[in-house]
């Protein structure tokens, strides 16, 4: 970071509500070193929320001021008005989350005064490797610099790899800070009375589905998994499926396992405070999203010590090690997730073996501390 001979305000950029949860509490996460070591620096730090409602803890806990401003570059008036607040508050950096990696709001920023703008890959997805007059195009916008960033950091190593390869980002101006996790402990002794809660028999294998309840996480081909495993009346009586998370389609998923007949199997238990609880009364997690960054959901199922079953995808199976510490399926395939979601279902000793590995893995790789220590190192500076 800056030393205090260059003060000047940090701003930071919410693309959301203050109270919509979810994975977001990454991102409260990195606002709140970043405001520690400006406090440190004796500057002040902004965060702009389009909308506040409740303040979560840690921001509320933490050494910045929050705005409700929507900091936005999609129209002429936002730029405008994004440009007074940088002026007025004296803003010399600028903290974002999934902006465009080319954009002439950035040269105006830098015109009212800003020295350095970082963007925070969290976008989720694979894109084609560039080559011709597109990537020649990419590569000179980036040589200017005045239209792009002065630094991306990516969510994994994946990301950097797509932001080189599709964006054109020079190899010099790309961090990779990996999504991490505070680890926890299951309380395995809990188990039984989870299970009572919900409705669980002891006996039965349980499938846990957590995500945000929107389309792209690909709940309805879940569903649909679900309803042809469920076909063999052996396992209908001995598997069930839950999912715990909230959002805009939750109605519409609701609506996919009535007409499959399974919702007596497949239950939507919207937004929950216990899903760490349910995951370890649980013997498998699925995670049938077509695309991600780096899936903070995998990374708790993986402490959780569960049998994974994610998609090739290599944006969603970034952490997994196939066969050893999850399994996946061709992407979008139905028969091959149903044939691998049979092999967990019928294999306690699979399913141990898996679980028992992906822990070892998250605690090894995935830890929040880690993270941390390198979000100080190589972003901070950056700012």
């Amino acid at each position: 970071m800056h030393s205090s001979s260059t003060k000047g305000s940090i701003l930071l950029v919410a693309n959301f509500e203050s109270d919509v949860g979810y994975a977001w509490w990454l991102m409260e996460n990195f606002w709140h070193l970043i405001s520690l070591a400006a406090r440190d620096q004796g500057r002040a730090c902004l965060l702009a929320y389009p909308r506040i409602g409740a303040i979560p803890d840690v921001i509320r806990d933490s050494p910045l001021e929050t705005l409700e401003f929507r900091f936005d570059y999609r129209t002429w008036a936002d730029v405008k008005r994004g440009l007074a607040l940088i002026r007025s508050r004296n803003v010399r950096a600028i903290y974002l989350t999934d902006w465009p990696y080319f954009h002439p709001a950035y040269l105006l920023w830098r015109l009212a005064g800003v020295r350095r703008i970082v963007m925070h890959d969290h976008s989720g997805g694979e894109r084609p490797r560039l080559g011709g007059i597109r990537a020649f195009l990419k590569d000179a916008l980036h040589a200017t610099r005045v239209l792009a960033p002065s630094r991306y950091v990516a969510v994994s190593p994946y990301i950097a790899r797509r932001m080189q390869s599709n964006g054109r980002v020079p190899a010099s101006r790309c961090t990779t800070v990996t999504n991490g996790i505070r680890p926890f402990r299951c309380d395995r002794s809990s188990r039984s009375a989870v299970r009572r809660s919900l409705g669980i028999p002891e006996d039965a294998v349980l499938v846990s589905l957590v995500s945000r309840a929107t389309h792209n996480k690909n709940l309805v081909f879940a569903v649909r998994c679900m309803a042809a495993v469920l076909q063999d009346p052996a396992m209908r009586d001995r598997v069930f499926a839950v999912h715990c998370g909230d959002g805009p389609d939750l109605r519409a998923f609701e609506a996919a396992a009535d007409a499959a007949g399974i919702t007596d199997r497949f239950r939507f238990l919207g937004r929950r405070p216990d899903v760490r609880a349910i995951l370890c009364a649980s013997d498998i997690a699925f995670h049938p999203s077509k695309y991600e960054a780096m899936s903070l959901a995998i990374l708790e199922f993986m402490n959780a010590e569960l049998a994974i079953l994610t998609s090739d995808a290599p944006s969603v199976c970034a952490a997994i090690e196939p066969e050893v510490t999850g399994l996946t399926y061709r992407c979008d395939d139905e028969v091959d997730a149903c044939r691998q979601l049979r092999r967990l279902i019928g294999s306690e000793e699979l399913r141990r073996s898996l679980g028992a590995q992906a822990a070892h893995a998250c605690r090894e790789r995935y830890s929040l501390d880690a993270m941390n220590r390198a979000f100080v190192d190589e972003v901070l500076p950056a700012l």
